[in-house]
């Protein structure tokens, strides 16, 4: 059996493991260079900062008043009609690396009437367990009572059970 020197055998890892790095990076690079030919094609075109007006309502949308400012990346307008369309990133500084939302669409226009609205999001329980169960029921019961006194309407989205 054949022996390798160790210089031999860490170079051979180094080299490995550049190879990786070095894939990884460009196949990210190609995505985002694909993503972007594809948000070209669609007529949008790439802003270095986004529009004050843009700011201030994500921040309405993703945070409370005073929270801090959130991070718009990646920002892409496109104009039609009264309407001005976005595709950006958000992020939140104060949470480290994490991402508020991702390839976000936004649509601001004085053509829009949309009823005032908020989304509340339910507690962390285990609904499957006896003591979850009963407080599903409360809950549910509680929301009920409120929607009957208040005239408020529920809407659920099954697919963001926290809403």
């Amino acid at each position: 059996m054949a022996s390798f020197p160790p210089v031999l055998l860490a170079g051979a890892f180094f080299l490995i493991f550049g190879a990786i790095i070095y894939l990884v990076f460009r196949s990210a690079r190609r995505h985002q260079e694909e993503m972007n030919r594809q948000i070209h094609s669609l007529g949008y075109k790439a802003l270095g900062s986004p529009p004050p007006g843009l700011q201030t309502r994500v921040e309405e949308l993703y945070q409370s008043p005073g929270e801090g400012q959130l991070v718009l990346e990646n920002i892409y307008h496109r104009q039609e009609l009264e309407r001005d369309m976005y595709i950006f990133d958000v992020s939140d500084p104060r949470d480290g690396d994490s991402e508020a939302g991702r390839e976000v669409f936004g649509v601001i226009s004085s053509q829009l009437a949309l009823p005032n609205f908020s989304l509340s999001a339910l507690p962390e329980f285990d609904r499957n367990s006896p003591l979850g169960g009963l407080l599903e029921i409360m809950l549910d019961k509680v929301v009920s009572l409120a929607e009957k006194r208040f005239a408020l309407r529920r809407v659920e989205f099954p697919d963001r059970p926290e809403y």
